[in-house]
């Protein structure tokens, strides 16, 4: 279970990652951030990977190249493979007399030599100068295929022949006769791997311009350090950590602190390792969870007929189950329960933080309005870790710190901010 929609991941997460020059290397990235690894061997393995495009950075740094002439290659190379493969040699065994055969084999030669030199500017610019054994065992395969490609076309061969003007119409046809002769799927995979290298180019580049941090897994850890959501501009950065015993934080603070958005920020840096990617933050370790769980301003599943309220007790259910089952989770309800009314709300509360306490491996996350709940005896035992937002008032005004803090905070705000915006005076009148 990967519940992460409410992270909103399409507009708050994949624009920092996303530096593709084409549509088809974009879905290739949107695939990377949908394709969760099942293992922490598939998480690590993803890192590495990353990390290899960072130490082969200063040949890859300028990574580029035509957008039309990508576009254009890749679509002949499609139709070439959907073509009859006799159809070059039809037109090799004509003289090119009839003005219709010699404006087919000139546009033929024209696309034959956009696609040579796409890939030998690729080619001679950027990949052979990388170290191909700094890259994993599980991205060599791929690394591999494209290499061979290159050798098997003898693209830079035919490029030089480009480029001293004496490639010919006939000799375009038979590159065409090559491309169709070449082991079977290999020119479709010399493309899916440069889509694949671009995904991971632009991960790269990201990390590189946001200057995030690759976490470290450690089962019984929770470490963040100066983490922060990376769509602030001026962040509050925050750190927090929590012993193996603390499996629930109770996070509290009035309304406008930043309870959300910290929870959102959390969210992102444990999100973002699972996936194997940096994190925003200085520093991060964290154990390694099976299911991700994020509930943050959920709303009513209209198509299901669920209330909100309904939905928040399904996806509570789901999370323990997985989590009996012997499945490190990790959790985040804000403002749960608030869909149901304040009785039963506290109470179910109450009852939750209490049975969570024997789900050790799992994490959870949950923040509360429900103040009056601080001298309760099951929030008082050691699973239970209680962090808080300060807020002062001065000269009756809220000020935010949106610094975390341990421990409980007694500050309501509401009637404050009531009066405020003028509605105490206003329904006076």
């Amino acid at each position: 279970m990967q519940l992460v929609q409410d992270l909103d991941g399409a507009q708050s997460i994949l624009p920092f990652f996303d530096y593709t020059n084409t549509d088809l290397s974009r879905k290739r990235l949107q695939k990377l951030f949908s394709d969760v690894p099942a293992t922490l061997a598939g998480v690590l393995e993803r890192q590495e990977t990353i990390k290899a495009f960072l130490a082969n950075w200063p040949h890859l740094e300028h990574y580029n190249y035509q957008n039309i002439d990508f576009r254009e290659a890749h679509a002949y190379s499609t139709q070439l493979l959907q073509q009859d493969p006799h159809e070059p040699q039809r037109l090799l065994g004509k003289q090119f007399t009839l003005l219709f055969q010699e404006k087919e084999v000139r546009q033929k030669k024209s696309k034959v030599v956009q696609l040579i030199l796409l890939f030998d500017h690729l080619y001679s610019r950027f990949f052979s100068r990388l170290s191909k054994d700094s890259f994993p065992s599980s991205f060599q395969p791929a690394l591999h295929s494209f290499y061979t490609f290159i050798k098997q076309a003898e693209v830079q061969r035919f490029s030089t022949f480009i480029k001293q003007n004496t490639f010919s119409n006939a000799q375009a046809l038979e590159y065409e006769v090559k491309l169709q002769h070449l082991a079977p799927g290999l020119l479709t995979a010399a493309w899916e791997f440069l889509f694949l290298f671009e995904a991971y180019f632009s991960v790269a580049k990201g990390i590189q311009k946001q200057g995030f941090v690759f976490p470290q897994f450690q089962e019984g850890v929770f470490i963040l350090k100066d983490f922060y959501h990376p769509l602030l501009k001026a962040p509050v950065k925050n750190s927090i950590a929590l012993t193996k015993s603390e499996n629930v934080v109770l996070l509290t603070g009035p309304n406008m602190s930043g309870k959300s958005t910290l929870l959102k920020s959390i969210s992102i840096c444990v999100y973002l390792a699972r996936l194997g990617m940096a994190v925003p933050a200085a520093a991060c370790t964290l154990p390694f969870y099976a299911a991700l769980s994020i509930n943050i301003n959920s709303k009513d599943n209209l198509e299901s007929g669920y209330s909100h309220f309904m939905n928040e007790l399904l996806s509570l259910k789901t999370a323990v189950k997985i989590a009996q089952a012997g499945k490190a989770c990790f959790v985040v309800f804000d403002e749960i329960f608030k869909g149901t009314n304040a009785d039963d709300a506290q109470a179910l509360l109450l009852e939750t933080v209490q049975g969570l306490g024997s789900l050790k491996g799992s994490l959870f996350f949950i923040s509360t309005h429900f103040l009056n709940l601080k001298e309760h005896q099951q929030i008082q035992t050691p699973h239970v870790k209680k962090y808080h937002i300060p807020c002062a008032l001065l000269d009756g005004k809220p000020v935010f710190t949106y610094q975390l803090a341990e421990g409980w905070t007694d500050v309501k705000i509401g009637k404050v901010l009531f009066e405020q915006v003028g509605l105490s005076a206003l329904l006076k009148k």
